[in-house]
């Protein structure tokens, strides 16, 4: 199947499928630049997961997709499990057509864990996944690093390195890695600060996240099995806030001397300071992912608010409502707590539209935030221009932008801006492509399938031209 009829196939299947849903699916501050550069990080251990033959992989299926905080679950007993499940199967059943076609090795997956550093430079232990090829009859295999960044999560439980086929709790992320592996490639997939097994609050659509991503490519060499050999070729994608995770990765591995063969960048916020910030400003009561605004204040609050003190919680958000009794010790703190990886993005929207007057996700931050957000030369909104993922460099290595032109939560502005900061790169280039259901609640998520397979069949050009 030619990708471009794929991409008309999924839309017409997932139409079919539910496109109508009425919301039941559920760097030290000042530096943009992530202390991987000076830090080392350290492997702890590598526990086995599972083996998974080829044969099994083409048979298997998925239980959840969690993509933007949007979860849709076959087996969570929230909402209609039995058409969540339609769903998801014609989701996986359309990305098995068209990688089909790769799956030549069995894979085993294991849990790393390991040392990598917050944005201060302290030691954090974090996990994430790596999924390798197996050679048949024993031969040696040598193959390419393919990290995958995986899109925004707010349930633990979902984090690649959490997920197994053979105790039926997949989620796609980690199917896919399978798939990757099984097409050639060594797999990793960071958990990200503040999910997997971490505890500390997660730095959202921060370039720190770089940190954890480079970390677990580094220790991942050291636990390769012994008939595995990296063949010193390193490719990175990843969806949505694993989009953003992907490029600012790529620039910190570039900045480091090690540049990688080539990066896929798929629909992620790029442009924090321009289009996600007017997405805060003018969305309205109907904007399906109003968590984003508390998961992104919660993120950059520990690491700004000693220099950017509207980034303080306290003052951050608005006070409680009228009429509100909070659990902790105020609606801000609350919303707060939502984030801290135990609780789903229906759990943060609900408490988001307890805001009075509710008209759209700005509606929780306070009066002195929403005004320094409208003021571009406010010290919030510069602090957000150093973190857009195309601030102040150029990308020596393949790059390809790939976003969805009706993206209606990630904007394509965000690939448009940042194909005009990298202006003049002959390396860097743009898949623009159309796709419209909502199947998974949004335009965005539902986009991932289609992201993902224009994004591997790029990367899987350069890894294996003659392939």
């Amino acid at each position: 199947m030619k990708i471009r009829d794929f991409v008309l196939a999924c839309g017409l299947l997932l139409w079919g499928c539910g496109g109508d849903s009425n919301n039941t699916f559920a760097g030290n501050p000042g530096n943009n630049n992530p202390t991987q550069l000076t830090q080392t990080s350290n492997l702890i251990s590598a526990t086995p997961k599972e083996t998974v033959t080829a044969q099994q992989l083409r048979a298997s299926n998925v239980r959840s997709i969690e993509v933007m905080g949007a979860l849709v679950d076959r087996a969570d007993g929230i909402g209609n499990d039995a058409a969540e499940g339609s769903i998801i199967d014609t989701i996986w059943n359309l990305i098995k057509s068209e990688l089909a076609s790769y799956i030549v090795y069995d894979v085993k997956s294991s849990k790393i864990t390991y040392t990598s550093h917050d944005f201060s430079g302290r030691a954090q232990t974090v996990t994430g996944l790596l999924v390798v090829p197996v050679g048949a009859n024993n031969k040696n295999v040598s193959a390419p690093i393919l990290s995958l960044q995986h899109p925004t999560l707010t349930l633990r439980q979902y984090s690649p390195s959490s997920q197994s086929l053979s105790l039926s709790n997949n989620e796609l992320q980690y199917q896919i890695a399978l798939f990757l592996a099984s097409a050639g490639y060594i797999v990793v997939a960071a958990d990200y600060p503040g999910l997997g097994d971490n505890r500390d609050f997660h730095p959202y659509s921060h370039p720190s996240l770089a940190n954890s991503v480079l970390d677990l490519i580094d220790v991942s060499k050291a636990a390769l099995p012994s008939d595995l050999t990296w063949n010193g070729q390193l490719y990175l994608m990843g969806f949505s806030e694993g989009g953003y995770a992907t490029v600012v990765s790529a620039r910190a591995l570039q900045q480091r001397g090690t540049p990688p063969n080539g990066v896929a960048a798929l629909d992620g916020p790029y442009s924090l300071s321009t289009t996600m910030r007017n997405i805060i400003i003018t969305s309205g009561t109907s904007f399906p992912a109003a968590y984003f605004v508390p998961l992104m204040v919660a993120g950059y609050s520990p690491i700004y608010s000693s220099t950017v003190p509207v980034l303080a919680i306290t003052s951050a958000f608005i006070p409680n409502p009228p009429g509100y009794t909070p659990s902790s010790t105020s609606y801000a703190q609350d919303l707060v707590n939502l984030t801290n990886g135990d609780h789903s993005s229906l759990e943060i929207d609900a408490l988001a539209r307890q805001a009075v007057p509710y008209t759209g996700p700005a509606s929780v931050l306070s009066t002195a935030f929403r005004t320094d957000l409208g003021n571009t030369a406010s010290q919030l909104v510069q602090t957000l221009a150093i973190n857009d993922a195309y601030y102040n460099w150029q990308p020596t290595f393949p790059l390809r932008l790939i976003h969805n032109q009706d993206d209606d939560l990630v904007p394509v502005q965000n690939a448009n801006l940042a194909a005009a900061a990298f202006a003049g790169q002959s390396n860097v280039t743009t898949d623009l492509y159309t796709f419209n259901s909502t199947a998974l609640g949004s335009v965005h998520a539902t986009s991932l399938p289609v992201a993902t397979v224009l994004g591997f069949r790029y990367i899987d050009a350069l890894a294996f031209p003659n392939r």
